[in-house]
């Protein structure tokens, strides 16, 4: 992940030129395009932020996502594929700094997280203030059965 901004900030300074207009065209209150894989891409996420989006490192890698309640919290437990969790850890050991990585679906950005956060075994969770429906339908859009 490059940038989080609010849905109505232009795109950071350093941003090319075409990637500021394509995120400055980028209508967060429409139905929301799928980020292109190989490419930095412009994506909206839940709320009003867009994200300026890296290429990604892994594609298709998630192998289960459950809506689940942790601690009084309603949450989508996920986990990743072996080969994500590697390409994870490759990424984190060459970084300066822990990055942050975009958890996208559809065209959406559902959660930001540091690599240190998948560490364990391609674990994570998808949280914020959900309550149980809205985990469900967040599970349910990654394509998962719902733990009831």
């Amino acid at each position: 992940m490059i940038a989080a901004r609010p849905a109505d900030a232009g795109a950071p300074a350093d941003t090319p030129k075409k990637l500021r207009r394509n995120f400055a065209a980028t209508d967060c209150t429409e139905d929301p395009r799928p980020a292109k894989a190989k490419k930095t891409t412009v994506a909206c996420g839940i709320g009003d932020t867009k994200y300026l989006l890296d290429p990604a490192v892994v594609v298709n890698s998630l192998t289960s996502a459950q809506a689940v309640e942790f601690r009084g919290e309603w949450v989508v437990a996920v986990i990743v594929s072996s080969e994500a969790q590697q390409a994870f850890e490759t990424l984190a050991e060459s970084a300066d700094n822990p990055p942050l990585i975009a958890i996208e679906q559809g065209g959406t950005v559902l959660q930001v997280r540091g690599i240190a956060q998948l560490a364990d075994k391609g674990r994570t969770s998808i949280d914020g203030d959900f309550d149980e429906r809205e985990a469900a339908e967040i599970a349910e859009l990654l394509g998962a059965t719902i733990d009831s």
